[in-house]
């Protein structure tokens, strides 16, 4: 809730297993940055207007924090956009006025008494977009854990995604707001409210789907950024095969199969004693394959001074 500070915050941890160890490893993962567009009473250029249906925003993820894309339900027809080819749009059956009634509830819009606003309505109205959230994907490496945040309903063990709201690029005056209704009215992100921190996101539960207000102080062409955090597990140490064979000179070639959403890394140890630390092998890391395996050829073996492990994370 935006009212509140954020009790807890859990920082990227990357634990590395000892040598020869296979075992599962946990990290907090963040995403990318992804920008979300929307349009007040106005449409983006060269992009599809998703309005009069039931479309979420949906995060997907699939070993890592995930992303976003447009997910649009039927009718007319269900389908899927990348974020960046849609835009939500909301027009002029989305004004509102802010009046003295509501002011003390909804002043953390951002707009003042008598000025309009527009909101995408939590509840599903004719001729409107009606806009939620959802979590779906690959659930296998998420793990459970509490982001002890009450403010925000997230106070309890479970597998979380954090959404956090970065950045609000719009018209001069306009302001964002994401809520919804009660008692008492809910607000997980407002940009007028201290302006944008550490307390405006919403977590949310992988599986989750559940609708809010999304609310705009201005007409015009909005840019909101966001990144996603989530907990995984992995198994760090790959198994793989390792030949030796001689290209205009001996070379090491490395092979494992691969899994989907998931990048990996040749590491080496050299010399092989107890003094040695493993370092990524030049040219081998955030390897992946979109074929269920992966070769790895290195030109610059050591014969009997090194060995090998493959790391595997998000």
């Amino acid at each position: 809730m935006k009212r509140c500070p954020t009790l807890f915050r859990m920082l990227p941890v990357l634990l590395f297993a000892a040598p020869w160890t296979a075992r599962a490893e946990t990290w907090m993962v963040t995403s990318v940055v992804h920008t979300v567009r929307f349009g007040i009473e106005e449409d983006w250029p060269d992009s599809v207007r998703l309005v009069d249906r039931h479309v979420d925003l949906g995060v997907y993820y699939c070993g890592g924090a995930g992303q976003l894309q447009w997910i649009a339900e039927a009718p007319p027809v269900a389908s899927n956009y990348p974020i960046h080819e849609a835009h939500a749009y909301a027009g002029e059956s989305n004004r509102e006025i802010m009046t003295a009634g509501l002011i003390n509830d909804f002043g953390f819009i951002g707009a003042q008494e008598g000025e309009t606003f527009w909101n995408l309505f939590q509840n599903s109205r004719p001729g409107e977009l009606f806009l939620g959230l959802r979590a779906q994907g690959d659930l296998n490496r998420l793990v459970a854990w509490n982001p002890m945040n009450p403010d925000n309903f997230a106070n309890f063990s479970a597998k979380h995604l954090r959404i956090e709201l970065l950045d609000v690029r719009g018209p001069p005056g306009g302001y964002f707001s994401l809520f919804q209704f009660g008692p008492p009215v809910v607000v997980y992100i407002s940009s007028y409210v201290d302006g944008i921190d550490e307390n405006d996101r919403i977590y949310y539960a992988a599986g989750g789907h559940d609708h809010y207000n999304w609310s705009f102080t201005k007409p015009g062409l909005y840019e909101l950024d966001f990144r996603i955090s989530t907990l995984v597990s992995w198994d760090l140490e790959t198994p793989f095969n390792l030949e030796t064979f001689d290209f205009d000179g001996p070379a090491d070639v490395l092979s494992w199969p691969t899994e989907a959403c998931t990048r990996y890394r040749v590491e080496v140890l050299s010399p092989i004693d107890e003094t040695a630390e493993w370092t990524p092998l030049e040219g081998a890391t955030d390897l992946s394959s979109e074929t269920g395996w992966m070769v790895f050829t290195n030109h610059t073996p050591r014969a009997g001074t090194q060995a090998y492990r493959v790391v595997a994370g998000p």
